[in-house]
């Protein structure tokens, strides 16, 4: 049973966000918004990969009665039915969560999700300092990643400076 309502932007039920609870080797990649997508994507489909071809790290999902009973509560947990698949912020330990279920979390996974977390806070700030109808001049800051640092460096601004990581 899959249910799809007219204007909720919302599917259910889901595990975690990709797995249908009842079927789970039905996925949807992608869904959660607010997000830095692209590797969030990754994460999923490696997590989705590790449940249909196992390693030795994968961890197994729940039996079904625990994907419903998670199903349910994600679906009840956002103020608003269209925010179920938001995420904004909570996306990093989502992201941890994927990777530990593929048994591909380490070191270097976290400096590089700690690495995509600052900069997205870097480009959050800058995003609200716009006017409406102004340039997107945000989207014209060049950076290098120091992953090991959890960091970047600015190579190219044309904003004011602000605070960095």
């Amino acid at each position: 049973d899959m249910s799809f309502v007219k204007g909720e932007r919302r599917v259910k039920p889901l595990y975690k966000q990709l797995w249908h609870a009842k079927h789970p080797s039905l996925a949807f990649i992608g869904l959660p918004h607010s997000v830095v997508p692209f590797p969030l994507f990754d994460f999923q489909a490696s997590a989705i990969v590790s449940q249909l071809c196992p390693t030795e790290g994968s961890k197994t999902l729940p039996p079904l009665d625990d994907r419903m009973s998670s199903a349910e509560i994600d679906a009840r947990s956002a103020d608003r039915v269209v925010d179920t698949h938001y995420l904004g912020g909570k996306q990093w330990d989502y992201c941890r969560e994927m990777c530990r279920i593929a048994g591909t979390y380490t070191e270097k996974t976290e400096n590089y999700i700690a690495t995509n977390a600052a900069l997205y806070d870097r480009s959050g700030v800058e995003r609200k300092g716009m006017k409406p109808g102004g340039e997107d001049l945000y989207r014209e800051t060049r950076f290098s990643r120091v992953d090991e640092a959890q960091t970047y460096k600015i190579l190219h601004s044309e904003l004011t400076p602000i605070a960095t990581a």
